[in-house]
């Protein structure tokens, strides 16, 4: 998060770990999209932020700032999905071979052994999903997606590298 300081010099800005992740405290309600986006309502009233809020969204984060943006769109200014799930992704599930999902499948009962991973956001996609589905449709903010990739080439020699980084941003309103 080395970008967080130079943020901060011109705008006020509000980066916490959701339950569960990194060093924050463990959990004891399931984390599916609505605990999380009320735990961040609840986490910026308490310390002072007033709306409207450019939300950022990381990865699964992305399904929750689309969320948020959804039931409290009066709440938010803008959104940025950086390298984002989407709603489609539960889809890419079809895709997995039968190893990843018996070793899937193995993680998930070893969490639900856990008095706190069970409740962790993985476990919950689906369900997050479903809340996002069951909301409006996302409102008219403008909004910043980033995705990159980098392509494989083979050289002369047929070896195959990584090059050509791409950066990619696009921007609707």
């Amino acid at each position: 998060m080395k970008i967080l300081p130079a943020i901060s010099e011109s705008s006020s800005v509000f980066s916490y770990n959701r339950f569960g992740v990194a060093g924050s405290d463990k959990l004891k309600v399931s984390q599916d999209g609505l605990n999380i986006v009320n735990t961040l309502r609840e986490a910026l009233t308490s310390v002072g932020f007033e709306s409207p809020f450019l939300l950022v969204g990381h990865s699964l984060g992305g399904l929750y700032a689309n969320l948020y943006a959804r039931l409290y769109p009066n709440e938010v200014a803008g959104i940025v999905f950086l390298e984002s799930s989407t709603t489609k992704d539960i889809s890419l599930n079809e895709y997995q071979g039968k190893a990843v999902k018996t070793i899937n499948e193995m993680f998930k009962v070893l969490d639900s052994l856990s008095s706190h991973k069970q409740f962790n956001e993985v476990n919950f996609v689906e369900k997050t999903i479903n809340q996002i589905h069951l909301t409006d449709t996302f409102p008219e903010k403008p909004v910043l997606c980033h995705y990159w990739w980098t392509r494989k080439s083979n050289d002369a020699r047929g070896s195959s590298k990584k090059n050509d980084l791409r950066i990619n941003w696009n921007y609707f309103h």
